[in-house]
């Protein structure tokens, strides 16, 4: 036999199951256009392939040399060459912070460098697990462009 009391309850009950069942069935998106699937696709260590420098005067490939890793906490860390010299360009560290939307990736703070953290690097992701991060001026233009190649996966 239900009491009044219990009937008071019944609401509240209904209530707090639909919204358990409600959040247990929403998916967490991994689709490669979700900030999620992006921070998946960057996980792991990449092999600098290639260096460009990028100019009004056209595009021109460099020596050089360097090794990022992105970590699953959203860690980006990378160090590299430009010829002999250390390059600013190739070595920062610090957290990724993703805009999907305009395929941004800034990093924040940077250590160990004197790159601004308002340095933004845009990211496209290539065939055959190849990352192309292009380096941005204040302006949004590209003035240098690295070709990554993933040498270990998460």
């Amino acid at each position: 036999m239900r009491t009044l009391a219990s009937l008071d309850l019944l609401p509240g009950f209904v209530v707090a199951l639909a919204l358990v069942t409600a959040c247990r069935s929403v998916p967490v998106a991994t689709t490669p256009g979700s900030v999620r699937g992006v921070r998946q696709a960057l996980e792991g260590q990449w092999q600098l392939e290639r260096f460009e420098w990028v100019t009004s005067d056209g595009i021109s490939a460099v020596a050089a040399n360097g090794r990022l890793t992105y970590d699953r906490f959203g860690l980006m860390t990378s160090s590299g060459s430009i010829g002999q010299q250390m390059s600013p360009d190739l070595t920062y560290e610090g957290r990724a912070m993703i805009d999907v939307r305009r395929s941004i990736v800034s990093i924040h703070p940077v250590v160990r460098t004197p790159i601004t953290p308002a340095r933004v690097r845009r990211f496209a992701f290539l065939p055959d697990a190849r990352l192309q991060l292009d380096l941005l001026d204040h302006n949004g233009l590209t003035i240098g462009r690295a070709i990554w190649r993933r040498v270990i996966a998460p």
